[in-house]
């Protein structure tokens, strides 16, 4: 894939700084709140949330993080209890730009605000609700060159719809684990990766690796070995419908 535009990949692996971003040049590692611990991941270890003690792993806004154009992101995640959680993103109270999160009742869930910061636009994938105990890659991402958000399952079929023609870029803390005061996740996150590009299917079949995921070490050797995935965009894995407003979690 190309890496043309890659941001953080975080994989949990460290487990005296389990924060540590694994693409060195972007030095987004991640502080430590409330003890988030190590756990058993899909590729090594992972990074385990427990809701109850509000942890988290976060940094302060910068200009890697600060989007506005094409981004796409994604994560393997497990859920030890259903709620409503935030697992990455740019979204806290009023000052809000992208997530990627878990509505209960809903399902898996992206959300961005356009750029003039006027409006929410959130996609709902068509899988619905989760189990507990199982991992899942979760995928989304905002298509400036539609302009389209998307939300995905396991590299599966994309939920799609229309969006602005920008998203905001904002000062807002970035973090994983929540998006929200009392919205924590119980659960945990593996092989977290942001990248300032629009991924194709092919990239997330990829990352996916039919349920093995990748390590940091493979994506970053494998620059341009799909053909580039930010210099085009398949549509074949797309479903249709028409633009949600964000949920009120």
């Amino acid at each position: 894939m190309d890496l043309t535009g890659i941001i953080s990949i975080w994989e949990g692996e460290n487990a005296l700084n389990l924060g540590v971003d694994s693409v060195v040049a972007s030095a987004n590692d991640l502080a430590n709140n409330g003890g988030v611990t190590q756990g058993t991941g899909v590729v090594g270890s992972s990074m385990n949330f427990v809701a109850a003690s509000t942890q988290t792993l976060s940094k302060a806004s910068n200009a890697s993080l600060q989007v506005g154009g094409a981004v796409s992101f994604g994560a393997w995640v497990k859920l030890t209890s259903l709620a409503t959680f935030g697992l990455l993103g740019k979204w806290q109270g009023a000052t809000i730009e992208y997530l990627l999160a878990y509505a209960h009742g809903y399902g898996w869930v992206v959300n961005v605000r356009d750029s003039g910061d006027t409006t929410t636009y959130g996609a709902i994938h068509a899988s619905g609700v989760a189990s507990t105990g199982v991992w899942y890659f979760v995928t989304g991402g905002f298509m400036p060159s539609v302009p389209r958000i998307w939300v995905n399952v396991n590299a599966g079929t994309r939920t799609n719809v229309a969006g602005p023609a920008a998203i905001r870029s904002s000062t807002a803390l970035f973090a994983l684990g929540t998006f929200s005061v009392g919205q924590y996740l119980n659960g945990d996150l593996d092989q977290v990766i942001i990248q300032k590009a629009e991924w194709s299917g092919a990239d997330e079949t990829y990352l996916y690796n039919a349920g093995a995921g990748r390590t940091a070490a493979e994506i970053l050797a494998s620059d341009s070995v799909l053909g580039g995935g930010s210099a085009y965009v398949d549509v074949s894995n797309f479903s249709y419908s028409k633009r949600v407003q964000v949920i009120e979690y």
